[in-house]
């Protein structure tokens, strides 16, 4: 197996760098370098969903802050002249310039901040450890990569013999880890603790 399939890096406008890196076909070690800090953190395939999903993530502020300012627009050149006899006579054109551009820059922020990812979730959880941006930092390389991690998953579920109570239990145990790496938030891993507790009872 190649280097290349081995090892993704990317890069987000909005979301830092990830690097993704497959150990032993068997544990995903990722890294996630934002702004403020950075995070590392290892996957145990086993705990992995081999069907993922796609999401789009839509920076909806940035759009809304775009239709406000074009709803200002239309009220201060349309709406406010004829009902109020507000009129902007000699500014009407810088007024309008301003805020034509001051929209242009919100809605290319709010379309450069929407994403779309390939998520992996947790086995019995489901919840999302893995997210992957789609096609970066190109097409062949991300698929490359994704129909790699996807075979190892697979053949993982198919092939390593354990029963559901150990499954279960090694879940929660990477679960845990991820809380105290601060990738789960405490709230989020005791949800999940106790879904999958009434999942381990009811198999008991």
């Amino acid at each position: 197996m190649t280097q290349k399939q081995q090892t993704l890096t990317q890069r987000g406008l909005f979301t830092g760098e990830r690097r993704f890196q497959l150990r032993d076909d068997r544990y995903l070690f990722i890294q996630v370098k934002g702004v403020k800090k950075e995070k590392n953190f290892q996957i145990d395939l086993m705990a992995l969903n081999p069907k993922s999903k796609h999401k789009l993530t839509i920076a909806w502020r940035w759009l809304l802050a775009t239709g406000i300012t074009l709803l200002t627009l239309f009220l201060a050149l349309h709406i406010m002249p004829h009902f109020f006899g507000i009129a902007l006579d000699a500014y009407a054109l810088p007024f309008t310039i301003s805020l034509s551009l001051l929209a242009f820059i919100f809605a290319v922020v709010g379309i450069s901040a929407s994403y779309r990812e390939l998520i992996f979730v947790s086995c019995f959880g489901k919840h999302p450890l893995v997210r992957l941006l789609t096609n970066k930092p190109d097409r062949k390389t991300f698929q490359d990569f994704t129909r790699h991690l996807e075979n190892c998953i697979e053949k993982l579920s198919q092939h390593v013999r354990l029963d559901t109570q150990r499954r279960l239990a090694g879940e929660i145990k990477m679960l845990r880890r991820l809380a105290k790496n601060g990738v789960l938030s405490i709230k989020d891993y005791e949800n999940l603790k106790a879904h999958l507790f009434k999942l381990s009872d009811s198999t008991s």
